[in-house]
């Protein structure tokens, strides 16, 4: 499971410093049927345990009437705090009951199959261990590779004992248990409950708020999750009666093979709302898509199966890698960060997967892809040199000039000056497009993505050697003929992909994405975004905006205003360039923007935490948006909007988006043609809308022109 999450299958999760993540320290509390604490899997994870039983009858389908009967045994007692459940603790008392006369439970199957007889609980509990902290694992067999989300972390089991279903009286008991008991006795190291249970169909009654909620909320103040199924009705807007409770965290599931799709097979067809707060993948229940994990004993009648493996699938056995996410975080973050803290971080992470069943309501929730999360960086995305600035990556006209960069600090009011880093170890004679790209296989890394004649090339950035590493091929054939190309680190996918993807124009116009492989660097299928990237609809949506009196050059030279800095004109390049009232030189067009728009970036400039397309306009070269939606099946919006009402970007060179950072809006830049200053522009708020702000700033001045070329672009 940690490598369905970006991880490895013993490291775990690595951050920036190249830290390994487990949850080793962390405890998840696994509420569920039975366990087998002496699996391969479970062996020495298990610390403390307890059975809890509350009488009920239950009323099966066909209306008949079953008391429940107590699987916790004869040793169990009243618990002190709740005299009316039964309970039992010590090693053993979680363990599956094999008392052949009370625990064996009969399930019927369809059409003329016999009848199933099998232990009560005899998997479920153990596969939902398994998959948040079980040992890494080789099952000799089939040399198959097991492990869970956490496999650092430890676990406490409580089973309710209860020969029929989930118990309503000894579920609250084992959650009043966790709150009142456990989280005294084990301080500051219990992370998540998980409770694979949903209540049933969401549709067939209201949601019990009080049940579940008031202990859930309890514990989220004390910064302990609890995760819960969505439920595996098919639902395509709500969740079940239990898990649509305040405070708990709600968990639908996707297909491995298809990590984007939602789970559709019956019965373990995922519930999907609005109200769920993460996706993980367990498979779609195809005999060749579905999760093996840690199984008991599948029948009274082939014991030899027991400490084997087996087939799962649901929602279930996806809120347990939740759970086991919160020990990885909690390991990293300590208790200082909520619970809600956490969940959001998860989700800004996440890869968007949008509900395309029939009927739904176009429902999008992010897929955990843990190893963003623990990843995330704390600098800027093009910061090569972990020196906590941005740079930006350029290369000589004459190609035999090695590829330098320059830092910019977006912070700064005016940028000029900073060092200019050599890069070694590489000739880039033979690539004709040079596009930076950050945390592409792993977090927290750089590199560069090549063209070289029909095919795309990777090159990973080493810090400790100031150099590229030998490139690897991720595009074997398809690159010649490109009008544009960018890199995109959460570019919604509707099928396979961890969000990263290479976005391109191709010669027809067509704008096309191909996804990265989850667990490679190869990029899958082409996909088609837009079949034309002309500008639809209106370019409203932006303010006019004065220009300050004492305007300055949109080269980055002529006075400079102490407040605001006008790009509106190029002063000092030999030519009156008014470009305020769309005539003379201002509103010059490159004959590569003619009849095309040209791509600028995929990546989020208002913050919304979708990826925007930028743009430039065929005929002005201003630039444009189509605002990101998160679908992965329409990820940009139809209309296309104006970023600026200023006429003088038909000269600009070689523009370039430089993403957000947590202090920083996302910046749009360029290089001015006539002094060879890379200047940039903060995205500001404008209204409702976003624009490009007139107030620029300059990063160096390079006035021998014909030396270099920007690396976004040829």
């Amino acid at each position: 499971m940690p490598e369905l999450l970006g991880g490895d299958y013993t490291r775990g999760f690595s951050d920036a410093e190249g830290r390994a993540f487990t949850g080793k320290g962390q405890i998840v509390v696994v509420i569920d049927g039975a366990f087998n604490p002496q699996h391969p899997m479970l062996q020495g994870k298990v610390i403390d345990e307890a059975c809890f039983f509350g009488d009920s009858v239950w009323t099966l389908k066909s209306g008949e009437k079953v008391p429940a009967k107590n699987l916790c045994g004869a040793s169990s007692r009243p618990w002190v705090l709740d005299p009316a459940v039964q309970i039992l603790t010590g090693p053993g008392s979680s363990a599956v009951s094999k008392d052949l006369e009370n625990a064996v439970c009969v399930q019927e199957r369809e059409g003329d199959l016999p009848p199933w007889e099998h232990f009560c609980h005899n998997a479920h509990g153990t596969a939902v261990a398994s998959a948040v902290a079980g040992n890494p694992y080789t099952y000799a067999p089939t040399d198959e590779r097991h492990a869970g989300v956490a496999a650092g972390a430890e676990l406490i089991v409580l089973k309710i004992g209860d020969q029929v279903g989930w118990n309503n009286p000894a579920v609250r008991a084992a959650l009043r248990y966790v709150d009142e008991v456990l989280v005294p006795k084990y301080p500051g190291r219990i992370a998540a409950v998980n409770l694979s249970a949903s209540g049933g169909d969401a549709g067939s009654g209201s949601c019990e708020a009080n049940f579940l909620g008031e202990t859930a909320a309890k514990l989220k103040r004390k910064n302990v999750a609890v995760t819960v199924a969505s439920g595996n009705e098919g639902h395509t807007s709500m969740v079940g009666t239990w898990s649509c409770a305040e405070g708990l965290v709600r968990v639908g599931a996707t297909g491995i093979k298809d990590l984007n799709t939602l789970t559709t097979k019956e019965k373990v067809a995922t519930n999907a709302s609005t109200t769920n707060h993460l996706l993980a993948p367990v498979g779609s229940g195809a005999l060749d898509d579905q999760t093996n994990l840690a199984w008991n004993i599948p029948s009274p009648a082939e014991p030899h199966l027991e400490g084997q493996y087996g087939p799962m699938a649901g929602t279930s056995f996806a809120a347990p890698q939740v759970a086991g996410a919160f020990a990885v975080l909690r390991e990293k973050f300590g208790y200082s960060k909520t619970v809600d803290e956490l969940v959001a971080l998860m989700r800004e992470t996440g890869v968007p997967v949008a509900d395309q069943r029939p009927g739904n309501t176009g429902v999008v929730t992010p897929r955990l892809w843990l190893a963003d999360a623990i990843g995330k960086r704390a600098t800027p995305a093009h910061d090569f040199t972990g020196n906590g600035k941005a740079e930006f990556v350029f290369t000589g006209v004459d190609t035999s000039i090695p590829m330098k960069m320059t830092e910019i600090d977006l912070d700064a009011d005016w940028v000029g000056g900073h060092d200019t880093h050599l890069v070694t170890g590489w000739d880039w004679k033979a690539h004709s497009r040079i596009v930076p790209v950050h945390d592409y296989d792993a977090p927290n890394t750089n590199g560069v993505i090549t063209v070289t004649g029909d095919r795309l090339l990777y090159h990973r950035y080493n810090r400790a050697t100031n150099a590229f590493a030998a490139p690897q091929t991720i595009l074997a054939t398809g690159a010649s003929g490109l009008r544009g190309l960018t890199f995109a680190s959460q570019l919604p996918h509707p099928t396979t992909g961890s969000g990263r993807a290479v976005v391109m124009v191709m010669a027809d116009g067509s704008l096309v994405a191909r996804a990265k492989d989850a667990y490679g660097v190869g990029l899958g299928a082409e996909r088609i975004l837009l079949t034309s990237m002309d500008p639809v609809g209106t370019r409203s949506g932006t303010k006019s905006v004065e220009s300050a009196s004492s305007d300055t050059s949109a080269d980055g030279t002529g006075q400079r205003s102490a407040t605001t800095r006008s790009a509106s004109k190029d002063a000092g390049s030999g030519t009156a360039d008014s470009g305020a009232d769309g005539s003379g030189p201002g509103t010059r067009v490159e004959k590569s923007l003619a009849g095309v728009s040209r791509l600028v970036a995929v990546t989020d400039v208002n913050g919304d935490g979708n990826p925007d397309l930028v743009t430039r306009e065929p005929d002005t070269g201003a630039p444009m948006v189509r605002w990101g939606t998160g679908n992965p099946v329409t990820p940009f919006q139809t209309k296309t909007q104006a970023l600026s009402e200023k006429t003088y970007w038909g000269d600009k060179e070689q523009m370039f988006v430089f993403p957000a950072t947590g202090t920083t809006p996302a910046h749009l830049g360029y290089r001015a043609p006539t002094t060879g200053a890379l200047l940039h522009f903060p995205f500001e708020r404008s209204g409702t809308s976003w624009r490009v702000s007139p107030d620029y700033r300059q990063s160096g001045n390079w006035n021998n022109t014909a030396n270099f070329r920007l690396a976004p672009e040829k």
